[in-house]
């Protein structure tokens, strides 16, 4: 169907990466809707966006190699490590944790 509307290989390639996310996405939302407000950690918005970062970074490997994959798993590493000491040191809620990283 994506070949129907003409498009190039690499943006039906990236349309599939986001309909891949946004899928994930959709399931993980719908299987955790029963949790509280905010303890659902990620969701629709970001395996979409998780998709997306990963088609754009498949599509930069031929001209640059590894080093944009490289560069990005290390910074989801360090965002991660930053949320989990956040929360270690401060057990509330997750939009209590999203105002002491932006404030």
């Amino acid at each position: 169907m994506i070949e129907s509307l003409f498009l190039p290989p690499d943006v039906s390639g990236l349309i599939a990466a986001l309909a891949i996310g946004l899928l994930i996405g959709l399931e993980r939302g719908w299987n955790d809707r029963e949790l509280p407000e905010g303890s659902r950690v990620a969701g629709l918005r970001t395996f979409t966006l998780t998709g997306l970062l990963g088609g754009v970074l498949g599509h930069l490997q031929p001209n640059f190699g590894p080093w944009p994959l490289v560069a990005a798993v290390l910074g989801v590493v360090s965002g991660n490590g930053k949320y989990s000491t956040l929360r270690i040191f401060t057990p509330t809620s997750f939009n209590d944790i999203q105002h002491g990283i932006f404030a």
